[in-house]
């Protein structure tokens, strides 16, 4: 995980296809953690994409984008229409 997060960068976003059963969750949360970023300070926030999470996922997204934060969107396969919504988001990264 170590070697693909330091391919990244603020403006990349790391997406997972995922097989059933594989979780990357853990090993995201351990990097992250290393970068003081958690769950308890509220600097990672980890959201399960379904029915009326839209709004609370845009509101999370963009606040994360402004303050350097991480966000993981899991199941983002049931909610195809409302990533097409985040178009533009790049011009806010910038």
């Amino acid at each position: 995980m170590e070697e693909t997060f330091a391919e990244t960068s603020k403006n990349v976003p790391m997406l997972f296809v995922l097989f059933p059963g594989v979780d990357p969750t853990p090993e995201v949360e351990r990097v992250a953690a290393s970068f003081d970023i958690t769950a308890l300070n509220r600097r990672f926030i980890n959201i399960s994409m379904g029915q009326g999470q839209e709004e609370p996922a845009k509101r999370a997204l963009f606040d994360c984008a402004k303050r350097g934060y991480w966000i993981m969107l899991q199941n983002v396969h049931l909610m195809q229409s409302w990533l097409y919504g985040l178009g533009g988001l790049e011009g806010f990264l910038e």
